[in-house]
């Protein structure tokens, strides 16, 4: 069966958008740093302007195929196993350049393959061909009867990705573009586009023995004011383990990038940081670049 013309909507079911969120506009100039423990082998970029990293290289395909069995070993997370498929360009097959699904009893998957050489493993006929897309573009084309992905077929480290998973695949292609912003080489215009419209940041409230609810900040060795921000909920939840119970019970607030640097640019911090504990690498940047984030656009 071939891939749809059209192309089907795509509800991103987020599992945090039942929690109550707060308004975020306290003040922080009294706040004590929670925290204070010194990030550790942590390469913090902080970006008051414009420094973009050389383009990160997709994942090799052995490191591709090393990622999907280290997930079968439980020693990849799910999530961050997404975010490693995101990164790659899989072949599709095809025949006269269309795309087709896979036909398993009565349901159709959509067959993607790691190299050439996994590819010939799963579709041995010499009719069919290879495309290259990346998960961008499959997701924009997702037929709506597509039960999953089957990844590299016939191979020791097969893996399948069943359709209750996609609004989750969704959602870690939207915050691996956050997460990979800086490692792009893009305009200032594209970084600050891409900062300010991801819906989604996440952060760490701490109550008080006044039962005033704070924000978290990251830890610093050099006591500056980071406020702490998380792209995902296993990045939050990486924080979370690393408090181990020194902060209290932490609730989350859901907050729009627009939303979040209107309000951080009238705070008296430095700076924010991404991820201070990961899984992903950590990113800081200066109040000079939230503050432009929160400039009101025309």
């Amino acid at each position: 069966k071939r891939f749809p013309s059209f192309k089907p909507n795509i509800v991103i079911a987020s599992p945090l958008r039942n929690l109550v969120v707060m308004i975020l506009q306290r003040r922080l100039s009294k706040m004590e740093i929670y925290f204070a423990l010194e990030l550790e082998n942590m390469d913090l970029f902080f970006c008051n302007g414009l420094r973009p990293k050389t383009d990160a290289r997709l994942l090799s395909e052995q490191n591709m195929i090393s990622s999907i069995q280290d997930f079968h070993d439980q020693k990849l997370s799910f999530a961050m196993l997404l975010r490693r498929l995101s990164q790659h360009e899989w072949l599709l097959p095809s025949i006269e350049e269309q795309p087709f699904l896979q036909q398993v009893d009565d349901d159709l998957f959509l067959s993607l393959s790691t190299s050439r050489e996994a590819f010939s493993k799963a579709h041995p006929d010499l009719e069919v061909k290879p495309i290259i897309q990346n998960f961008t573009w499959i997701f924009e084309n997702l037929p709506e009867d597509l039960e999953g992905f089957l990844i590299d077929l016939n191979s020791e480290h097969a893996l399948q990705i069943p359709s209750q998973y996609f609004s989750f695949c969704q959602q870690i292609l939207e915050c691996s573009k956050v997460e990979n912003v800086f490692k792009k080489e893009t305009s200032q215009e594209d970084l600050l586009s891409t900062l300010r419209a991801y819906p989604s940041y996440l952060l760490a409230i701490i109550q008080d023995e006044e039962g005033t609810a704070n924000i978290a900040l990251a830890p610093d060795h050099q006591n500056r004011q980071l406020i702490a921000v998380f792209t995902a909920p296993d990045c939050f939840q990486a924080f979370e383990q690393a408090a181990e119970g020194k902060l209290g019970d932490l609730t989350i607030d859901e907050v729009s990038g627009e939303k979040l640097f209107a309000n951080l640019s009238q705070l008296p911090i430095d700076g924010l940081v991404f991820n201070c504990y990961g899984p992903v690498q950590p990113q800081a940047i200066g109040k000079m670049l939230i503050d432009s984030l929160g400039e009101i656009k025309k």
